[in-house]
């Protein structure tokens, strides 16, 4: 269920922001998230959404 939300996400965010994207697109994101859904956060960051609000 956690995977097909994900890919939802990524293909709607997609449609909006990429006309199509190349194989190295596509295989570089694909391993993100093949790295966060193995609880390796590397490159990304906290947010502060408290921070945000303000």
């Amino acid at each position: 269920m956690y995977n097909d939300i994900i890919a939802r996400l990524i293909e709607a965010y997609e449609k909006m922001y990429f006309e199509e994207l190349s194989d190295e697109e596509a295989d570089y994101y694909n391993e993100r998230i093949r790295l966060f859904e193995n609880g390796d956060y590397t490159g990304t960051r906290k947010v502060d959404l408290n921070a945000i609000r303000k």
